[in-house]
């Protein structure tokens, strides 16, 4: 028995025998007088003494439940639950039952008032974001309070405030910048905020104390989240109640009649009674085997996620999700290599064909492992990668080449590996591209790049020298390269088109075909053959000579001749002949087999393939197999057929084993790749430690995304989200349309729903003249009324055509509108808060001020931000640029060049009557400022600082939030997502960015109130002081 098979089913008869101890339980929620408590493990309400013992199953529906509160009576449970495909709300007796459903509508529960007639809950509004409402529970429908708050929140026992935390992270203690936690009140009475807190740190999870006088709340200790409490009217003073050195307080759920409360302590929950001072851990069992089997099993046919085929094409080494297999190319009994759930990267069968590398985790990093079809139980660790994280391994010539990455000294270098298994490095820079090794065995060719100006290399490396030659430079990325049949050119990707690169200079007419060359060579075999059949010998074959290779680097940039160019992008798939070769050409998201000589003549399509059809690999016959679908196949150029390698694999692996194995991954990549070797100042080693180990409770994919997010949010880095793979979907989500205009759920009309704005690029709007206060009556027939659940009647609708009633001031109408996506209404709304922004600039300044708003650091937002800048704005005296809640990206370098460019000439046109004017013309040197504020973040941090250093003008709104650090997305062999940082940003004096966000030189804080009625006070200041530098009109 295997010690996996051990470990499974000891974990089965402990959990049979003894319980389950329900780690990761999450989301608690106290009875009015403390004495049970309701909490969420693995999807699904139970419910437990406070003081510990049996939990009991409340609810057992497929799909996600969560958000359980009691009723003030103690009787209910309320929670939110997507069964039926749509995220709703429920309410079930505490002793358990068939839940009943009280609202259609998504709105995340947050509290009860204490009339127990309605709930308060959290939902999102485009314009307006995380706002609350009231949710009636006699299936009126929720009234939205037209408040600006969030999930974290509590109502007072007399109804007439509410808490709520604001921005901070919960994974982030040590965070300071402008999205820190802070904490607000809510006054009914005098409709007024009040904010309490105003720390570096965080506060959040705020609770209103049993008489209402206090509150509850977690603040940073700069280590871990403490709870704390403070009288409302006097915040600063602060009393600490816990002092855990390990983990934080999260998700404070509060007793509503005493002042007994309970939390999350990382993966348990503990109460604590103020009166007595104590906090104790609930001991919870489950005597329930609520999991079953976490063996999953598959039998599947052709499948594979990736693979390699042998020189001789008779073996086929592929990957199927977690582990490592052969087949005969030509089908058969397919064979496992490992059998223990390792994480393969990449494989390749070396020119001896029978020798199979391959990559795999080990210890959290990808190491190098060699086995052979001689003895394939047989695997051998190669030592030599022991100190580090192989990249990818791919055969060129006679090696194979290894990609790796080290701690010390950065990633993408490269080494080979002869026949005989010895490992040679090949240079010390970041190699790019692939590996091209003539068949001679006599150079290598390879792409590098230096840090400091991203130039490129294109080298040749000479195996018997062991020396590098630089054959040539250039400033765009490169793709991979391929040598020609006869060893005289080369052919390489660059900027998504494909050059050939001649390594000696051509002769004239060297192309030329000579129709008398085949005819001498037959006649030259014929007499050979002849010859040697009177000798009565039998010479032996010889295999095609391959020319010896000749490099002339003198000028050889001026060889270096573009051959496609078509649009898209164009990438090699091999070389066919000593003539010819294939690339795929991508454009429109479609993917086109095209075939054409080493001039680029003759081009022409063999095929299309479909977007799920990829890793594409030339064959020595002369066919190439790719994945479709995930399914291997074998595609014949000259038959233009597909036909499938035939086979058929069944396959088990374990999920807990999984989960622990895309752990592992995810702490090897944070600690390779991360952008500072010191780790923020944490010993990553001893992180691992501490959270390998609750890595054995991960009966579900949520628990290696708790934990996995914890370790990373130890590093105090932004950028760095981690998504777990999303469980087996058992409901399928519904999604709702949205109409092109803002709705007004903060009234409640006998009939029908008003309309609080219609965006612009909307139907609505044009042609159809919808207007502001409109009210729409019915949807797709189906009259409105005050329990009418609106999106309940835009489901499943994205793309197809509503009907809607509407009552305008010109009488009723019937209109028929397209269902938008969540995106397209979002989009709508964003171009008319900059076109509600624009007016607002032309009319406090009587035209004289420009304004702009940067969405984005892309190139989409380049382009727009070029037109507003010399076409709409063009003639202004002076100019607003605004990159308020701009998320990043990398524009920077081109948006500071538009705005610091100077003119270094006069020029003169007779076409415009001989008027002069400076060249370049197109230079903006007027006054400007940059409005900045807490959600500008990561290039859009960088940019306004060099706008500083470049003493542009001035910036103005609230310090930008410190979030700089260049990122890639990474998926883990899981299917698991995260974003890794792995580039830093400094400004010139040597201060990190990261944490530290641009002040702005005037400061102007916009309160909630100001938000809610879109009065943009910091849009005000800005005008203000460009009115001041520009003077009176003359």
């Amino acid at each position: 028995m295997t010690r996996l098979m051990k470990y499974i089913l000891l974990l089965i008869i402990a959990i049979n025998t003894y319980g389950l101890e329900p780690h990761f339980a999450s989301k608690p929620s106290l009875s009015p007088d403390g004495s049970k408590l309701c909490f969420v493990y693995n999807n699904d309400i139970w419910i437990v003494n406070t003081d510990g013992g049996k939990a009991e199953r409340i609810t057992s529906s497929k799909g996600y439940e969560g958000n359980p509160v009691f009723s003030p009576d103690g009787k209910y449970i309320v929670y939110n639950g997507e069964k039926n495909g749509y995220y709703a709300i429920y309410k079930v007796p505490v002793t358990g039952g068939t839940a009943e459903e009280i609202s259609k509508e998504p709105i995340s529960i947050a509290d009860w008032y204490g009339d127990e007639d309605a709930l308060l809950g959290v939902k999102y509004q485009i314009g307006l974001g995380r706002t609350f409402f009231k949710i009636p529970l006699n299936g009126e429908r929720a009234t939205s309070l037209d408040l600006i708050g969030d999930y974290l929140s509590d109502l007072s026992n007399d109804d007439e405030y509410i808490v709520f935390a604001r921005n901070g992270y919960y994974d982030r203690e040590e965070y300071t910048g402008s999205q820190n936690g802070e904490l607000y009140l809510y006054d009914f009475d005098k409709k007024r905020y009040t904010k309490l807190t105003d720390t570096p740190l965080t506060e959040r999870y705020p609770v209103f104390s049993s008489d209402s006088k206090s509150l509850f709340y977690s603040y940073s200790d700069g280590d871990n989240f403490q709870l704390y409490k403070s009288d409302i009217d006097n915040m600063e003073k602060r009393e600490q109640l816990t002092d855990f050195d390990k983990w934080s307080v999260r998700n404070i759920t509060k007793a509503r009649d005493k002042d007994i409360f309970a939390f999350e302590l990382f993966d348990e929950l503990w109460s604590y009674n103020y009166k007595t001072k104590k906090a104790q851990k609930v001991e919870i069992d489950i005597n329930e085997d609520i999991y079953g089997d976490f063996n999953h099993y598959n039998t599947v046919k052709s499948m594979a996620s990736d693979y390699t085929v042998s020189e001789n094409g008779k073996v086929v080494a592929f990957k199927y999700k977690y582990d490592l297999f052969v087949v005969p190319k030509a089908g058969g009994e397919v064979k496992q290599i490992t059998k223990n759930q390792p994480g393969i990267g990449t494989v390749e069968i070396m020119p001896d064909n029978k020798t199979i590398l391959f990559t795999a985790i080990d210890k959290g990093y990808y190491k190098l492992f060699k086995t052979s079809l001689e003895d394939l139980d047989d695997i051998e660790t190669i030592s030599w990668s022991d100190d580090k994280w192989i990249d990818g391994i791919l055969n060129s010539g006679d090696k194979t080449i290894i990609t790796y990455s080290t701690w010390d000294n950065g990633y993408n270098k490269k080494a080979y590996m002869d026949k005989d298994g010895n490992i040679t490095e090949l240079s010390d820079e970041v190699v790019y591209s692939n590996v091209a090794i003539d068949p001679n065995g006599t150079y290598a060719f390879y792409t590098t790049t230096t840090f400091k100006n991203w130039v490129k290399h294109l080298k040749a490396y000479n195996f018997e020298t062991e020396k590098e030659i630089n054959l040539l430079n250039f400033n765009k990325w490169g793709g991979d390269i391929y040598l020609g049949k006869k060893n005289r050119s080369l052919f390489i990707g660059i900027g998504g088109d494909i050059a050939r690169i001649d390594l000696t200079e051509r002769e004239d007419f060297s192309e030329e075909k000579d129709n008398w060359e085949p005819i001498y060579k037959s006649l030259k075999k014929s007499e050979e053959k002849d010859e040697e059949e009177k000798k009565g010998s039998k010479k032996e074959e010889k295999k095609d000579s391959v020319d010896p290779i000749k490099i002339d680097p003198e000028n050889i940039f001026y060889r270096m001749k573009k051959i496609v160019r078509k649009d898209g992008y164009n990438y090699m798939v091999g070389i066919a002949d000593d003539s010819t070769f294939y690339y795929m050409n991508v454009y429109d998201n479609k993917k086109s087999l095209r075939k054409c000589n080493y001039f680029g003549e003759g081009d022409k399509e063999i095929i299309k393939f479909g977007k799920m059809d990829n890793s594409f690999q030339l064959q020595n016959n002369g066919s190439i197999t790719y994945l479709s679908n995930g399914m291997l196949k074998e595609f014949n150029p000259k038959s233009k057929k597909s036909e499938l390698i035939d086979y058929t694999l069944d396959y088990s692996y374990n999920e807990i084993e999984l989960n622990k194995k895309a752990f592992e991954e995810l702490w090897g990549t944070f600690g390779i790749r991360f952008y500072d070797p010191k780790m923020h100042g944490k010993d990553w080693e001893e992180l691992y430690e501490i959270y390998s180990e609750y890595m054995n409770y991960s009966y579900t994919p949520d628990v290696l995304g708790k934990v996995g997010r914890e370790m990373i949010g130890d590093l105090n880095a932004s950028h760095s989200e981690f998504n777990s793979r999303s469980p087996r979907k058992e409901v399928r989500a519904i999604e709702s349309a949205e109409l092109g205009c803002i709705l007004d759920f903060s009234e409640t009309l006998g009939s029908g729903i008003k309309i609080k704005k219609v965006l612009e690029g909307s139907t609505l709007k044009r042609p159809h003249n919808i207007k502001k206060g409109d009210i729409i009556t019915a949807i797709d027939g189906i009259e409105i009324d005050e329990d009418t659940p609106v999106e309940n009647l835009l489901r499943n609708k994205i793309g197809k055509k509503i009907k809607l009633t509407i009552e305008t001031g010109d009488g009723e109408k019937e209109v028929v509108v397209k269902g938008l996506s969540f995106n397209k209404q979002w989009n709508m709304n964003y171009n008319t808060w900059v076109i509600e922004r624009t007016k607002m600039v032309d009319k406090l300044s009587d035209g004289r001020i420009g304004y702009l708003h940067i969405q984005g650091m892309d190139g989409k937002s380049y382009r727009k931000f070029l037109h507003d800048l010399w076409a709409e704005n063009n003639e202004k005296e002076a100019l607003i640029i605004d990159v308020r809640n701009n998320g990043g990206g990398n524009t920077h370098d081109l948006l500071i060049e538009q705005l610091t460019k100077t003119s270094y000439a006069i020029q003169s046109s007779r076409e415009f009557g001989a008027k002069r004017g400076e060249s370049p013309s197109n230079i903006k040197d007027l006054p400007k400022v940059i409005l900045i504020n807490e959600y500008s973040a990561s290039d859009a941090e960088i940019f306004p600082q060099i706008f500083r250093e470049f003493e542009l003008g001035k910036i103005i709104g609230v310090a930008t939030s410190g979030y700089v650090i260049g990122t890639r997305a990474k998926n883990l062999i899981d299917g698991s997502h995260m974003r890794m940082p792995g580039y830093g940003w400094w400004r010139m004096d040597g201060t990190n960015m990261e944490g530290n966000g641009v002040q702005p030189d005037i400061e102007v804080v916009q309160s909630l109130s100001q938000i809610v009625k879109d009065d943009d006070v910091q849009l005000k200041r800005a005008v203000k002081e460009l009115m001041k530098q520009i003077g009176r009109k003359k």
